[in-house]
This record gives structure tokens, C-alpha cells and sequence, in this order.
């Protein structure tokens, strides 16, 4: 049976990116192809508990693996007179090429109305597509520009010829609909969320998972985990959760608190 490395290595060479090539051209910028990335070698790595932190690690090993990628850094910060500018996620080489790319996983639930990139809503309330699109556009795929006009890139390093985003994860509808933001990739992961009592009263006995952190990467990983009735997972529930039903596929969707997005813009939630 497949480590759980290897699955989420296994889901990052077939997984979607959350936005089209043609936006990030329009931002001045080009998508990542994560396509032929390395299964790892086999090297362990220690999961850790943030599933950001993990999605860099697993990132990482499978481009260490890949043939002909030379990765020259990872998460390397950039300062100058004691203030950190920013970090390279990674800067690596392939085919005579240096390459700056910045690396992220997010999952994102709309919460109000229409496409506009605002509408989507990380689970806990404390981010939004509209923002992270927005700080990688306008710094972090720009950091090592701003290094070199501030004379702070380090002499030791080569300095990019390209610069590129690989920005992944899944987005979730509310039932009975499919909505994608703005600009989307159309074959971007989907999902649908949940009022703990809509799911409780749409899925009544069924058998559900809950998927704990950092394991939102693969759904493959849902298969084999102990499973409870839905009306008593969404029982009581305090916070957001990713939960994902068995079949011969997996269906995965998050189920958030009655009244959950009540702080949000009462002009602008979906209901």
C-alpha cells in the first residue's frame, strides 16, 4: 500500500492548478506545469501539521527527484539592512534555465454570491482567493526583483529567468451547484459545502470521514479511515471540517457551523 508521501507525491504530478495559464499571463507571470514531478526516491519525510508547510515538503522532494531539475534553494529569505524582504519558495535549474517558483495550497468556499474572486473564503474565515491572488502577483513573484533593485540578491545565487506560481488546492459550492471564480482553471478540483444541518438532513446515516490536517492533499486519503454517520458528525460541530465519503471514488466536502458565515458582509453572503 502506498505511503501517504507517495499518495500526496501521486496527487501533486495529476493535480489542477486553482487558476488558468491565461491569468496568470494577464498578471505578468506564467503557471507551474507540475507534470513528470519525481515520486520522492522513496525518501521519509516527517509530516508536519500545517498543510501549507507539508504541500512545500512534498513539493520539494518531488522536484528533488525529478530528472534533469537541479534545485538550487528552498524557503530562502531575502534581506537587506537587517529587513527581510521576502523568500524564494524555491529557485531551481532545468534545461539551462533558472527558475524562481512560488508554491501554494488552498482550499476555498464561496461564501457570497457570484464569481468575483472575493466571494471565496478560506474555511477559517481568515483568508480570501481574492488576497492571496494578489500577494503573489504583486510580491511574491516579484521578490527577487525587488532583491536586485535593492542591491540585496545574494551574490551566490543565480538570479531567475522566469518566474512561475503553482497554485493548488480545491474550491467548494454550496449544494446543488457548481460555481468557479473568475478565471479559473474548469477542471480545478470541486467540491460542495455544508451547514452542519444540511448535511446532517441530506445525508442522514451515510458514512462519512474526517480528515485531519495535513492530509487535505490527496483524497486517497480518506480511503480506510473510520467513518461515522453524518447526522452525528455534524452534531455539535464548533469549527469547519473536510469530510469525504468512500465509494469506488471519493467525494470530499466541508462542513461548517450553522450561522458560520454571519460576521462576513451581510449585503454580500450567499444566504
Amino acid at each position: 500500500m502506498p505511503s501517504r508521501l507517495h499518495l500526496d507525491l501521486a496527487w501533486l504530478a495529476g493535480a489542477t492548478p486553482l487558476m488558468s495559464d491565461a491569468y496568470w499571463a494577464q498578471c505578468g507571470t506564467q503557471a507551474a506545469s507540475q507534470a513528470g514531478l519525481g515520486d520522492g526516491e522513496g525518501r521519509g519525510a516527517e509530516p508536519i501539521r500545517q498543510v501549507g508547510r507539508w504541500f512545500e515538503r512534498v513539493h520539494l522532494l518531488g522536484l528533488q527527484s525529478t530528472p534533469g531539475v537541479e534545485v538550487v534553494v528552498a524557503n530562502e529569505p531575502l534581506r537587506t539592512g537587517g529587513r527581510t524582504i521576502g523568500e524564494l519558495d524555491v529557485l531551481y535549474r532545468q534545461a539551462g534555465r533558472v527558475v524562481h517558483r512560488e508554491v501554494a495550497v488552498k482550499y476555498y468556499l464561496a461564501a457570497r454570491a457570484g464569481t468575483h474572486h472575493s466571494a471565496w473564503v478560506g474555511p477559517g474565515k481568515r483568508d480570501r482567493l481574492d488576497l492571496k491572488l494578489t500577494r503573489l502577483a504583486t510580491h511574491q513573484v516579484t521578490v527577487a526583483r525587488q532583491a536586485r533593485d535593492l542591491d540585496a540578491w545574494p551574490e551566490d545565487l543565480p538570479f531567475p529567468e522566469v518566474t512561475e506560481v503553482l497554485l493548488l488546492g480545491a474550491f467548494f459550492s454550496p449544494p446543488a451547484e457548481r460555481r468557479l471564480p473568475e478565471g479559473a482553471c474548469t477542471e480545478a478540483e470541486h467540491g460542495h459545502w455544508y451547514f452542519a444541518s444540511e448535511f446532517a438532513d441530506r445525508f442522514g446515516d451515510a458514512p462519512w470521514c474526517t480528515l485531519d490536517k495535513p492530509w487535505w492533499l490527496s483524497p486517497e486519503h480518506a480511503r480506510g479511515l473510520p467513518t461515522t454517520p453524518a447526522c452525528e458528525l455534524a452534531r455539535g460541530l464548533r469549527r469547519p471540517c473536510l469530510a469525504a465519503h468512500v465509494s469506488s471514488d471519493v467525494e470530499r466536502a466541508f462542513v461548517v457551523p450553522d450561522g458560520w458565515w454571519d460576521d462576513l458582509d451581510a449585503t454580500a453572503r450567499l444566504r
